[in-house]
């Protein structure tokens, strides 16, 4: 058998591929950590926030958690309780 030598278009065409299988990759880790944080973070607290009112469960279930802890921040309904220090 011949052996060929690498010429730039192999060590392009290797380059592109990997790029692309690293690219979807990644891709697809964020895309499925964001089903997770729906589906562990923002449902369960849709359901208790609003089980009682089908279409603002429905407008609160599209939101991220950042948005619904900013949303939480801004109606000040984050109590923080002053704890005395440790002497």
């Amino acid at each position: 058998m011949k052996n060929i030598p690498n010429n730039p278009i192999k060590k392009i065409g290797k380059t592109t591929i990997t790029l692309v299988l690293l690219i979807g990759v990644f891709y697809g880790i964020n895309a499925y950590q964001n089903i997770m944080d729906k589906k562990n973070y923002v449902e369960p607290f849709c359901a208790n926030k609003y089980s009682h009112n089908v279409e603002e469960y429905k407008a609160c279930k599209v939101m991220t958690p950042t948005q619904i802890l900013l949303e939480l921040k801004e109606k000040n309904s984050l109590e923080i309780v002053e704890l005395p220090t440790i002497q």
